[in-house]
């Protein structure tokens, strides 16, 4: 079993890295395998809602990290998701994933 933890906040070591490694360290108490993805380091470009990617799995738009980064959320068995909140939503990194990841879908 894996689990990977999506971390939106634009901080390495803020609060939202800090609790998602400490759910990691009881999962991997459980000898449950674990990764982090920090998104602060990644480049996420926008969805340009061509839908060329439907059904696909992939973002035919390539030239960013986007494709990696959803590769390793399919792969997965769980999936932690994690933003510090800006103005009453995520973070706008962990936006432009999720658009995409919900279009890819």
């Amino acid at each position: 079993m894996k689990v990977i933890a999506l971390s939106g906040s634009t901080r390495p070591n803020g609060n939202t890295s800090l609790l998602l490694r400490a759910v990691l360290k009881e999962l991997e108490q459980r000898h449950i395998e674990t990764e982090e993805i920090p998104l602060f380091d990644k480049t996420i470009h926008s969805c340009k809602g061509c839908f060329a990617c439907r059904g696909k799995g992939y973002c035919v738009c390539d030239g960013d990290d986007f494709n990696g980064c959803y590769q390793k959320l399919l792969e997965s068995d769980g999936i932690l998701l994690g933003s510090p909140v800006y103005s009453a939503d995520v973070s706008g990194i962990m936006k432009l994933f999720l658009e995409r990841a919900g279009v890819v879908a």
